[in-house]
């Protein structure tokens, strides 16, 4: 057993009601003969301080996608990242104006 298995589980946990919250799935009791449930795993992060020092467990649940059939169990994928360009051009603006520019991590953004 890990020394950090609690902060593990709480991970876990904190991800888990960040999907429930998004209503990112539904629970079903039977699948009809012509569908098949999408898998599952669980990837561990640990963040490390430049010291290496533990501040943070993350954990995401993932979805085994590669068993989903193109047309069938989805019709469009949709991934809203910015252009490595646009972060350039606004770190420059940010630079040039002389202005303050903080980073944040938001939980389930993704979602």
């Amino acid at each position: 057993m890990s020394s950090h298995s609690k902060q593990w589980e709480k991970a876990v946990e904190s991800e888990f009601n960040q999907l429930v919250k998004a209503k990112v799935f539904d629970w079903v009791e039977h699948l009809s003969n012509d569908k098949k449930a999408v898998g599952s795993r669980i990837v561990f992060k640990e963040k490390l301080d430049s010291y290496g020092k533990h501040v943070k467990f993350k954990a995401r649940i993932v979805a085994q996608s590669f068993s989903q059939v193109p047309g069938l169990d989805f019709t469009e994928t949709f991934s809203s990242v910015a252009r490595f360009t646009t972060l350039r051009i606004f770190l420059a603006l940010t630079a040039f104006l002389n202005l303050e520019l903080h980073q944040v991590d938001i939980v389930g953004a993704y979602l």
